[in-house]
């Protein structure tokens, strides 16, 4: 990217996360399907994320390790994992939370959230955390990302359409198993379709090798999961 060798990247709402290269990118439009339909389901609710922590029966202390995990859902908590330490990379003025210069502008020139990864495990991570406004000072604040979500923002997916749903223990080993062989085989294959790899007269083909996986488990598995959700 750096180098100046991609052109397009599948990723909507935020370009600075590709750094040093991200003044040379625009947020594409939210495309057209082949039925006229134009819609972006990239979004997540302010209460994030599912599976981001487990406790193991080797746990001797699991009600001390959930209000643990509790404390982040917390405003002080959130203020750690977002923002970091009071006088290392924020500041309060004025009751309002504000990242220090050496954050804002890097003198080393890392982005935002690199220079912020330094203080606050959010940047690059997934945890539990209710995100706001005011605890948000992550580069998805900044006027060039909230700019790229203006294009994009009336054809996003209210996040409660969007299911996250929850697997059984046996369905999450099915699905890992399953995904190895399905999702790497179409994947290998789209990329070879695009390229030029493999023609476009091999596809029949290529559909009914993926029909011979496990793809009406795979599918099911999902669909009993979504149901769940629903239910």
């Amino acid at each position: 990217m750096n180098a100046g060798q991609v052109g397009f990247v599948a990723r909507a709402q935020n370009t600075q996360w590709m750094g040093a290269a991200a003044e040379n990118y625009v947020q594409c439009p939210v495309l057209e399907d082949p039925y006229g339909d134009r819609a972006l389901i990239n979004v997540e609710s302010n209460v994030q994320m599912t599976g981001v922590a487990v406790i193991t029966t080797a746990n001797k202390y699991p009600e001390a390790t959930m209000r643990w995990l509790d404390y982040f859902y917390s405003e002080e908590g959130t203020v750690l994992c977002r923002l970091g330490i009071e006088g290392e990379s924020y500041e309060v003025v004025d009751g309002k939370y504000q990242l220090l210069d050496n954050i804002k502008n890097n003198p080393d020139g890392l982005t935002l959230d690199q220079a912020l990864g330094q203080w606050a495990i959010f940047p690059g991570g997934y945890l539990p955390q209710y995100i706001t406004n005011e605890v948000d000072q992550s580069a998805a604040q900044l006027p060039e990302t909230k700019a790229a979500n203006d294009v994009v923002r009336d054809y996003v997916v209210p996040f409660e359409t969007v299911p996250r749903v929850k697997f059984t223990e046996e369905e999450s080993i099915k699905l890992g198993t399953y995904a190895q062989d399905i999702v790497n085989y179409a994947t290998e294959n789209v990329v070879k379709f695009i390229t030029g790899e493999k023609s476009l007269s091999e596809w029949d083909a290529y559909v009914a090798e993926l029909n011979n996986m496990p793809v009406e488990d795979y599918i099911k598995i999902n669909q009993d999961a979504y149901d769940r959700w629903k239910g």
